[in-house]
């Protein structure tokens, strides 16, 4: 059986928990995470910050075109969107 690649959300409260095998497991928690989860296609390249690839170049820029008309796979987080 073929492996598949997923990202998913989870609590950071019980990440820390699986880490250190302490507290409880919310199972449901867990599964829902893995229902909801974004796969990454197959045959994916590197995931890289295009943000950081385009820092400090200018827009009409060959490769700042190129990156902005990629199609997105896993979205920014809050924290890193401009």
């Amino acid at each position: 059986m073929a492996d598949i690649d997923l990202v998913i959300t989870i609590p950071e409260t019980l990440y820390n928990n699986l880490k250190t095998g302490c507290g409880i497991y919310p199972y449901r928690l867990i599964y829902d995470a893995i229902l909801t989860s974004t796969p990454l296609p197959k045959g994916h390249g590197r995931l890289i910050d295009a943000d950081e690839l385009i820092d400090g170049r200018l827009e009409n820029d060959n490769t700042v075109i190129l990156v902005h008309n990629a199609k997105t796979i896993i979205p920014a987080d809050k924290e890193g969107e401009d």
